[in-house]
């Protein structure tokens, strides 16, 4: 339903789109993409990438390799390096959204895979390590807990003081992401950055394919 409602939002700005709706991980969406000679815009917006580890990245770059045409580009946008009190500041809110989000993981995993985590025995934590230049958010145990999640068959104990990491935020800097890409078989086709909120937007294309027709 969110999908469908989604669609059809986007649909009311724009009728003369055609949106088909995917469930599924990023590569299954890739996959299911049909081959065309026409000239495409793929699209990866909203920081997404941030959220990824460097083997996901190398895969969904492989898969997207593998789909694109020579004339096809691909925009992604990221968050660009910021100071740590900033980025701390903001993933430590003082409305408390950031933590009501991140604990809101363990709720969602109680429903989805019939859990007995005791939520209210977690606190939120967020801070940025410098050494992987990503801000990272955990859940610390306030008291020991044996989790289940029966529909997956998993179990684990967990003892107070320690912490669950539920998601990183890479912070690229100045080069960064172009060199990723770059190690991956990409170039870089155009760039949009600004500096208040640091945020760059980076159009890709494979490597060669400037000036190859379809």
């Amino acid at each position: 339903m969110m999908i469908k409602n989604a669609g059809n939002e986007i649909l009311e700005m724009f009728p003369n789109w055609q949106i088909r709706g995917k469930i599924g991980t990023f590569l299954q969406g890739i996959s299911s993409l049909p081959d065309t000679s026409d000239t495409r815009l793929f699209l990866f917006l909203g920081s997404t990438i941030g959220n990824m580890t460097d083997e996901e990245i190398s895969l969904l770059l492989s898969a997207m390799s593998q789909k694109m045409g020579s004339r096809d580009v691909f925009l992604v946008g990221v968050d660009l390096e910021k100071e740590k009190s900033q980025l701390e500041a903001a993933y430590n809110d003082g409305n408390c959204v950031a933590a009501l989000t991140n604990l809101n993981t363990l709720s969602h995993l109680n429903w989805r895979f019939d859990g007995n985590i005791r939520v209210d025995e977690f606190d939120h934590q967020s801070f940025y390590n410098a050494s992987c230049q990503r801000m990272e958010s955990h859940v610390l145990a306030l008291e020991g807990q044996c989790i289940k999640l029966r529909e997956l068959d998993f179990s684990v104990d967990i003892r107070r003081g320690e912490t669950i990491r539920t998601e990183i935020m890479r912070k690229f800097p100045k080069g960064g992401l172009e060199e990723l890409f770059r190690r991956r078989g990409f170039e870089i086709a155009g760039q949009w950055c600004s500096q208040d909120p640091a945020y760059g937007v980076f159009l890709f294309r494979r490597v060669g394919a400037a000036g190859r027709g379809a």
